[in-house]
């Protein structure tokens, strides 16, 4: 129960707050990350993400607890260095933002996806466009995971590649371990297909911030208010 580590979030311009996450909550929620999307003792993971980074400090480590191999990308790549990367380390997992999936995309060519040897090609940090998630399950790997999550909230929903041609523009269904609700402007829970406040409930997200929030926008009753707007459909899926 004690401090793991200050997830230092500020957003474009703001000031920098720490969200505070003890061992407990940060091993559950990496573990949440492997089990979602079946991470094994036997993946090569390519770290590309700075470990400085929410997102790319969590998907290292839970790699790293399943017994996965990691190998740590220098920065400063380009798309060519990624593809030799996993050439020579024979590379089956990888975690990108939106901007370094379309870095590999303008490297792909015509014939056939560009990375048919990636099994979990993960997207994290910001949301894809539709036609950009079609565009990368055709032109670099048809294994596409997408997580959305915050600082403070940790990993809350993934959507998995079966799932995009179902539920264009969705950002998939609670994680393990997550509860999400779309609430109004007085925390009461709208109905399915009504738009409203998210927020989410993990037994993986912080337990408050540092500096505190002085005026309890963040965490509020044990919910994680990450200042997105979304309705939920009625088989689950959550839209931004």
């Amino acid at each position: 129960d004690d401090i793991f580590i200050l997830a230092l979030s500020s957003g474009t311009t703001g000031t920098p707050q720490g969200a505070v996450f003890s061992h407990r909550r940060y091993l559950a929620m990496v573990s949440a990350y492997w089990i979602d999307i079946g991470l094994g003792p036997d993946d090569r993971y390519l770290s590309v993400l700075p470990i400085a980074f929410a997102a790319g400090r969590g998907v290292a480590m839970a790699n790293l607890l399943r017994g996965a191999a990691v190998h740590l990308m220098p920065p400063l790549f380009e798309a060519r260095d990624i593809l030799k990367a996993i050439e020579r380390w024979d590379i089956d997992t990888i975690s990108v933002v939106p901007s370094i999936a379309r870095m590999l995309m303008q490297a792909a060519g015509p014939d056939g996806p560009l990375m048919p040897q990636i099994r979990r090609f993960v997207t994290v940090g910001a949301m894809l466009f539709p036609e950009e998630n079609k565009a990368i399950r055709e032109r670099l790997t048809p294994n596409l995971y997408d997580y959305y999550g915050s600082a403070g909230g940790g990993m809350n929903a993934v959507m998995t590649p079966d799932e995009f041609d179902r539920k264009q523009g969705s950002i998939g269904r609670p994680m393990l371990g997550t509860v999400i609700e779309i609430v109004d402007e007085n925390d009461r829970p709208l109905p399915p297909g009504e738009t409203g406040r998210l927020r989410c409930r993990s037994i993986g997200m912080a337990e408050g911030l540092y500096p505190a929030d002085p005026d309890g926008k963040a965490f509020r009753d044990g919910w994680h208010y990450p200042g997105d707007f979304a309705y939920v459909d009625r088989d689950g899926y959550v839209f931004l």
